[in-house]
């Protein structure tokens, strides 16, 4: 039996979507396993979590076709994951949400110079490092499955797609269009 495509892996509406919000509710569970994958300094030494070897299981169980490369990517997921308080579920994207301000206030969680620096990270390392801190700005409540997915492909695509939804959501708040990233 071939495996299912690992391309699109936490797509809203995809079974991998399904997987990893159950896969998290249980992490919420593990309180002593999350601090710990929370610590890691890279995608790394999340591999070495049994939590991202349950995550990887039922994912292969599944019939996803996981390669190592795809496994690296997983990992950064699983770290980033880690970090996620509350699942705001399907509806406004990652990006969306980055740049929706706080209540009262009127400036994006996410500042424009931050976020820039986000879509030009070419390397999804990097851009897991930078995710850290973000995650704190949103309150560790996001669309988990938008935000996993998008950590999962990070490509030309998907920082094209975090560029149009940061700022049509910045715009719908009276900010400037200072320009998109195209990569």
């Amino acid at each position: 039996m071939p495996g299912l495509s690992a391309r699109n892996l936490f797509e809203e509406g995809d079974a991998s979507a399904s997987i990893l919000r159950k896969w998290w509710s249980g992490l919420q569970n593990d309180t002593e396993e999350q601090t710990r994958i929370r610590r890691c300094g890279d995608p790394s030494s999340v591999m070495l979590s049994p939590q991202y070897d349950r995550l990887l299981t039922l994912l292969k169980d599944a019939g996803y076709d996981l390669d190592a490369g795809r496994s690296y990517a997983l990992a950064a997921v699983v770290g980033l994951v880690a970090q996620v308080t509350a699942d705001t579920g399907p509806g406004m994207s990652f990006a969306r949400q980055m740049a929706k301000p706080r209540p009262g206030a009127k400036k994006a969680r996410v500042s424009e110079l931050r976020f820039n620096r986000l879509v030009a990270e070419n390397q999804r390392e990097g851009l897991y490092l930078l995710l850290i801190p973000v995650m704190e700005l949103l309150s560790g409540t996001v669309n988990l499955a938008d935000m996993a997915h998008s950590l999962y492909r990070w490509d030309a695509t998907a920082r094209s797609r975090w560029s149009d939804d940061y700022y049509a959501a910045h715009n719908k708040r009276g900010g400037r269009w200072v320009g998109r990233l195209r990569a």
